[in-house]
């Protein structure tokens, strides 16, 4: 009797024991799903392969911290500054060249963990993080860090430009690189200065030469004067090139304090600009084709406004084709709703201006508002004695290769933005400006 409770217990043992191994079994089969990341993993599987894969895991696990420390010694070394934070915007690690660029002054063991913007006093450097991690797409942004007076010795405050690349992350981190602009700024500076003391320096001679002209051609044959035109001709095309850069110097980025700004009404300033260049329209019997409001007002310097359309209508007039109408559209858009309590005096005044013409060279696009770039391809400068030409992309506008670059600077003084393309209707060169309601 006492063997047959033997085998009883035995038995009752062995299913515990089978039943167990099956279990097992299932989370081994479960846990090596996870670990290889299949769905059809066999159902028996054995310690032993359960451990290679662990240590096959492991070994992964440690390449990739090695990795992430390489990549992490190259981002404290790079010559460029590296900030993260998490979803929460708050402080996940930075390199110290950020660190030097951004005025932080606390060590980042103290720093890591807490709010950006307790560290960081840049609302521009959180609006960027706020884009990027909205859009999900890389942006950038430009400001400027200003730092206080060293015990309030005047002179002693500093500003210092900064550029930032916002790079979106996995769980809604955002990385951005902060470059330091002050060397490009100084250069572009000296460059502007350069550029207005030689235009400053051509403007009385080329004057003189001007009035020179204009009085020998009474004085002289006039089998002569077909020369003594060409020479004052060329005198003006020199004056308006050097007037043009003296702009330039003058409106540099966005700079309100070069602007003399009042109220203008839009629609009357396009018509006096129509107006002005009639006669040219006329040699083409160009219309202009007028859609908006009759009165639309803005803040804005009235004068350079009108440099504007001048210089956009002109270049249409100059690229349309004969019996054509050029368009000009007036009216607002929105602006997208990033900031608390934005109001509709925010909104856009757009300005879209399309001409008749071919349009421009697709890969002239990119280019246009550069200074002394042209967009037509077929005007061509031919130079040196053996007859070898330099095709050279005239510039729209002017002519010197400035009415639009001009037209960017303008527009960007005021706060706004100009865009070129090629409309899609009618293939003509379709220049887009938006202006804020008011500065």
């Amino acid at each position: 009797m006492a063997f047959v409770w033997f085998l009883c217990g035995l038995a009752v043992g062995l299913g515990l024991f089978v039943e167990s191994s099956r279990r097992l079994n299932r989370r081994l089969a479960e846990m090596l799903r996870l670990f290889s990341g299949g769905t059809n993993a066999r159902k028996s599987v054995t310690l032993g392969q359960f451990n290679r894969l662990l240590t096959q895991s492991r070994t992964e696990q440690r390449d990739l911290q090695q990795q992430a420390l390489v990549w992490r010694n190259i981002l404290k070394a790079a010559p460029i500054g590296y900030l993260e934070v998490d979803g929460a915007d708050q402080i996940h690690w930075y390199n110290s060249t950020a660190r030097q660029l951004l005025k932080i002054d606390l060590s980042p063991r103290l720093t890591e963990g807490r709010l950006l913007l307790q560290v960081v006093r840049s609302l521009e450097l959180e609006k960027l993080i706020r884009d990027v991690r909205q859009s999900q797409q890389s942006n950038c942004q430009d400001w400027i860090v200003y730092t206080l007076p060293i015990d309030g010795l005047p002179g002693t405050a500093q500003s210092l430009p900064l550029r930032g690349y916002g790079i979106p992350l996995p769980d809604l981190h955002v990385g951005v690189f902060v470059e330091d602009r002050q060397e490009a700024t100084t250069l572009t500076q000296e460059r502007d200065r350069w550029a207005s003391d030689v235009a400053h320096e051509l403007k009385t001679p080329l004057t003189s030469i001007r009035l020179m002209v204009e009085t020998l051609q009474s004085q002289i044959e006039p089998s002569l004067h077909n020369w003594t035109e060409r020479l004052l001709n060329e005198t003006t095309r020199l004056s308006n090139l050097v007037q043009d850069v003296l702009e330039l110097s003058h409106v540099s980025g966005r700079n309100e304090d070069v602007l003399c700004l009042s109220a203008v009404d839009l629609p009357a300033l396009v018509r006096s600009a129509w107006l002005n260049l009639e006669p040219l329209a006329q040699q083409r019997n160009l219309a202009l084709y007028y859609q908006g409001p009759d009165h639309l007002s803005l803040q804005a310097d009235e004068a350079r406004l009108y440099r504007v359309l001048v210089n956009i209508i002109d270049n249409g007039i100059k690229h349309s084709h004969y019996d054509q109408a050029i368009m000009i559209e007036i009216g607002t858009e929105a602006k997208p709703q990033t900031e608390p309590g934005q109001t509709e005096e925010a909104d856009w005044v757009v300005i879209d201006i399309i001409d008749a013409g071919d349009g421009f060279p697709p890969v002239a696009i990119a280019h246009i508002f550069k200074r002394f770039f042209r967009a037509d391809t077929s005007r061509v400068r031919t130079s040196g004695s053996n007859g070898s030409s330099l095709q050279t992309l005239p510039a729209t506008g002017s002519g010197s290769g400035l009415g639009l670059a001009i037209v960017a600077q303008i527009v960007a003084a005021h706060g706004g933005r100009v865009e070129a393309q090629n409309h899609p209707k009618t293939g003509g060169a379709w220049l887009r400006i938006l202006l804020p309601h008011s500065l």
